[in-house]
């Protein structure tokens, strides 16, 4: 089995890095494996519940990492916000702040 990586990805979970090892084996070179497709997940979360946040749904609110600090556009592509939060410690758990309206239309 692979190893169980705490971040979202659009990969299927019975993936576990088998064709990578018979690339290298047989010296077939792979590119772009540092470019992993990213999705939020919101916790809690159920995998019966398809918990993968491609598009964060209301028209009033921000997202903030741990420190409180807004990093990002919220209308990025869910790439670069995956790869965002990959990419610092700050920002591995991050908070989707909303007013009423918005909870009441979007969620």
């Amino acid at each position: 089995g692979g190893k169980f990586v705490p971040y979202g990805t659009c990969s299927s979970n019975t993936n576990t890095g088998d064709l990578c090892e018979i690339a290298h084996k047989h010296g077939i070179p792979l590119s772009g494996m540092n470019q992993a497709w990213f999705k939020q997940v919101v916790v809690p979360f159920s995998m019966k519940r398809f918990p993968g946040v491609f598009f964060l749904n209301a028209d009033s609110f921000v997202v903030v990492d741990r420190t409180g600090k807004r990093y990002a556009c919220e209308k990025d592509f869910y790439q670069q916000r995956g790869m965002q939060m990959y990419q610092n410690p700050d920002r591995q758990l991050v908070f989707f702040v909303f007013d009423k309206r918005s909870r009441d239309l979007f969620a």
